[in-house]
């Protein structure tokens, strides 16, 4: 079926070729497998990098939230302090080990101190 300008024949005169005449070299050849193939590597590439960036992006979410509900229940008083300091920390990983250095404190200053150096280690 043909579409409103749509003229397979007139771009086939004027990149010097029959219709159908390069598709066929490049299947016969491999070429047009190969760059199908290469592009679904890219797009499923892509696509898994994507899917890892939002599962990083959802344990960080949940991390915070676990932290700040924590901070919340057991030193309401930090409440604020701990929205603005773990807003900043993006690694799951300090997220995680300020959620277990929290568990371990006794004091609302100790607390403090811990949120206060969360994300900065080395």
């Amino acid at each position: 079926m043909d579409l409103p300008g749509d003229d397979q024949e007139g771009d086939a005169e004027r990149f010097g070729e029959r219709p159908g005449e390069g598709v066929g070299e490049g299947v016969g050849e491999g070429v047009g497998e190969k760059g199908l193939e290469k592009g679904l590597e890219k797009g499923l590439e892509k696509g898994l990098e994507k899917g890892r960036e939002e599962e990083r992006q959802q344990r960080v979410q949940e991390q915070r939230e676990t932290l700040l509900t924590f901070v919340q229940m057991r030193f309401p008083e930090l409440t604020l302090t701990a929205k603005q300091r773990i807003s900043t920390i993006n690694d799951p990983g300090a997220l995680h080990d300020l959620i277990i250095r929290l568990f371990a404190v006794q004091t609302v200053e100790e607390a403090r101190q811990a949120l206060m150096e969360a994300g900065t280690e080395s």
